[in-house]
C-alpha cells in the first residue's frame, strides 16, 4: 500500500484503502486508521477499532490473500470497519482446529456487532465478500 494522503484521511467520513492482503501490509494499514480516527472518535475507542481492523486484515491474509479493500466509514457515534477480499465463501461453522477463529471472537468481544455481508457498491473491490465490524466512536466495549 502507498502513502495515504493526508487531506484524504481529513476531509472524509469514508475512506477505502486498497492493500495486499498480507501480515506485512498491516503497519502502515493501522497507522491510517489511527490517524483518521483521532479526528472522529474519542481516544478510549481508538485502540480497540485498531484491534478489530488489525484482526480482519490477518484474517483476510491467512485466509484469502492478494488483494482486499479496507473501508472505514462514520455514521453517526458508529464506525464501520470492512475488510473485503475476493473469495465470497464464508464458512461461519466451527473452525477445524480449535483456536482459529480466535480473532473473530476478539471482534466479537470489542465490536458492537460484526457479520459479513456481499461487498458494499462503494468498495474498490467488486466482488468477494465483506467482514465488517462497527465501533463505537464514544467508549470501547468492555
Amino acid at each position: 500500500m502507498g502513502d495515504v494522503a493526508t487531506s484524504t484521511l481529513e476531509d472524509s467520513d469514508e475512506l477505502w484503502l486498497v492493500i495486499d492482503a498480507r501480515v506485512e501490509s498491516l503497519p502502515p494499514v493501522r497507522d491510517a486508521l489511527r490517524q483518521w480516527l483521532m479526528r472522529r472518535a474519542a481516544p478510549g475507542c481508538i485502540d480497540d477499532a485498531v484491534l478489530v481492523l488489525d484482526e480482519l486484515v490477518s484474517n483476510a491474509a491467512r485466509h484469502v490473500g492478494g488483494d482486499a479493500a479496507v473501508g472505514l466509514k462514520v455514521d453517526g457515534e458508529v464506525v464501520l470497519i470492512q475488510v473485503v477480499d475476493a473469495d465470497p465463501d464464508f464458512r461461519s461453522g466451527r473452525a477445524e482446529r480449535g483456536v482459529r477463529r480466535s480473532g473473530l471472537r476478539i471482534v466479537d468481544s470489542l465490536a458492537l456487532r460484526w457479520g459479513v455481508a456481499p461487498v458494499d457498491p462503494g468498495s474498490p473491490l467488486r466482488s468477494g465478500k465483506a467482514v465488517w465490524a462497527e465501533m463505537g466512536l464514544e467508549t470501547s466495549q468492555e
